[in-house]
Order: C-alpha cells, then sequence, then structure tokens
C-alpha cells in the first residue's frame, strides 16, 4: 500500500535558512490550494499556505539505516562496481545527491548526474533546508 507522508520546512517568510522542519505534516485540499497543518511561532497547530511552508514528500524508501528517505534529503550512494569480469564491491561514489521529484517519479541529482533512484546503497546525511552547505550552493 502506498505510504503518502510529508515534512515542511516551515519559516519567517524572508530567510530561508531560519526554519524548523516538521514531520508527518497533514495536507489537505481547499479547491483552490493545498493547506499544510504545521505549528506557527506560538507553537500552535494550524491549517497555513503560504510561501512559508515548502513541503517535501517522502519517497517510500529507507536508507542503510533505515532512516525514511524525503524529497531535498541530501543523500551518499554506495555502488557495486565491477573490476575486469570480477564480482563487484560496494564503493561510495565521490559525489553527494539532492532527491527530487521530477516526472512524477523521484530521482537523485548531483552537480553533474541525475539519475532514477538507485538499487544502491543510501545513507541520508542531512537535507537542503537545515545542510545546503553539503552541497556547496544556495537553495531558492
Amino acid at each position: 500500500m502506498t505510504e503518502i507522508k510529508f515534512r515542511a520546512w516551515y519559516y519567517d517568510g524572508v530567510d530561508l535558512d531560519s526554519g524548523e522542519m516538521q514531520y508527518d505534516v497533514p495536507i489537505r485540499w481547499t479547491g483552490t490550494q493545498n493547506e499544510a497543518y504545521v505549528k506557527d511561532k506560538c507553537n500552535l497547530p494550524h491549517y497555513h499556505w503560504s510561501d512559508c511552508i515548502k513541503l517535501m514528500q517522502y519517497t517510500e524508501l529507507k536508507d542503510r539505516n533505515n532512516k525514511e528517505i524525503y524529497e531535498g534529503d541530501i543523500i551518499k550512494c554506495r555502488e557495486l562496481w565491477t573490476k575486469y569480469g570480477n564480482p563487484g564491491e560496494m564503493m561510495e561514489v565521490p559525489e553527494l545527491y539532492e532527491v527530487i521529484k521530477k516526472d512524477n517519479s523521484f530521482k537523485i541529482i548531483s552537480k553533474t548526474y541525475e539519475r532514477e533512484f538507485p538499487y544502491y546503497e543510501l545513507e541520508v546525511i542531512g537535507n537542503t533546508y537545515e545542510n545546503i552547505e553539503l552541497l556547496d550552493g544556495d537553495k531558492e
């Protein structure tokens, strides 16, 4: 059965770096837009939608440490490499990847690659809102 879950980065609308990640965020459709049930600055939960919320969907995958993988996560990959026809070994890929949703599927991208979700060993090491320095760039 498909498990549809979201998390939300809730911030003040000005400084994207000054937010808070909230997990298992319910959303609802109002007929014109999605609204997310988040806790505001006074820690009061309510349905809210604005430019102050960045929603990220759960991919239904878990990393090698059993941590859920969400859109916006930063991951390390280990791939199976084969050398001269011998059975391969797991080796760490030197680049970090960001999990994105594109064309109705989840993909991983780096500065040089875009791939379908791999059948490799994955490890979540952060996300693009709390750990942008891992990707050496700014999140729009």
